[in-house]
């Protein structure tokens, strides 16, 4: 996944076509996001933490929803 996101980043051509959607928050907010499914970034900001849990599919509710399983299908 970590490939993935990276090739998007650098693809210039395709950061000027794709979609974006810019979403604005108060200050002193907080926020969450499950973005096992869609592309995402921090254009802007500061003071950001950010932390990522890891959770084996096969412990997940629904496990062939898990990123590795819908890729596995893919390939």
């Amino acid at each position: 996944m970590l490939k993935i996101h990276d090739m998007m980043k650098k693809d210039m051509n395709y950061q000027k076509q794709v979609n974006q959607e810019v979403v604005q928050f108060p200050s002193w907010t907080s926020w969450l996001c499950f973005t096992d499914q869609v592309s995402h970034a921090a254009i802007a900001g500061q003071y950001v933490f950010e932390q990522s849990f890891y959770l084996d599919a096969a412990a997940q509710k629904f496990p062939e929803k898990a990123p590795i399983s819908v890729i596995a299908t893919i390939i």
